[in-house]
């Protein structure tokens, strides 16, 4: 015998947010697939019509469906996955950010393994803050290679060129102050 799945009406607020997700191309796939299955189920289609329409398991649509029900919208976001926490202080994260503004005492310019050794970090927990791999972060672009203008390495200048960012320090440090989803811990 077949059972019916649970109707979903949607607010005008949800419905257009809904819509705003499916037609979106700046979200995860998996977040549209999300709202198409509800935008879908909400106009009353069977749980095996969206699955065929939108390519994914029965099952798929029924967990999506039921996360709805019982959340509304936050129950279509990912759930914290476990795992080991980070334990990249914000402390050093503001630390190899500053210093990234700075010239090395030994080299042209930084890189992550350069870092990473007058840090005690690995090079690739340099990378990541550089690029703000951390979670829903905006992305810092750190690259220091990339200066608009090369610095002039002779000692003796007593006006040399200095390095010019496309961020402040400051800009990357609030960035990275204001997000949400970091797992840091202090030292």
């Amino acid at each position: 015998m077949k059972t019916i799945p649970s109707p979903i009406s949607l607010s005008n607020v949800e419905r257009q947010e809904l819509e705003r997700r499916a037609k979106t191309r700046n979200l995860p796939h998996k977040i549209v697939l999300r709202a198409k299955i509800i935008s879908m189920a909400s106009e009353r289609k069977s749980n095996t019509m969206i699955a065929k329409t939108l390519g994914v398991s029965r099952p798929t649509v029924i967990h999506w469906r039921t996360s709805f029900i019982e959340k509304g919208l936050p129950g279509l976001e990912d759930v914290p996955k476990s795992g080991r926490p980070a334990v990249v202080s914000n402390d050093i994260i503001q630390d190899i950010i500053l210093s990234t503004m700075t010239k090395p005492n030994h080299a042209t310019n930084w890189s992550t393994r350069i870092m990473a050794k007058e840090k005690g970090v690995s090079h690739m927990t340099v990378h990541r803050i550089w690029k703000s791999e951390f979670g829903s972060i905006g992305k810092a672009h750190l690259q220091p290679h990339r200066t608009k203008t090369f610095p002039n390495l002779d000692p003796a200048d007593k006006n040399p060129k200095p390095f010019i960012w496309t961020k402040t320090a400051d800009e990357i440090l609030t960035k990275l102050h204001n997000c949400k989803g970091i797992s840091v811990t202090r030292h």
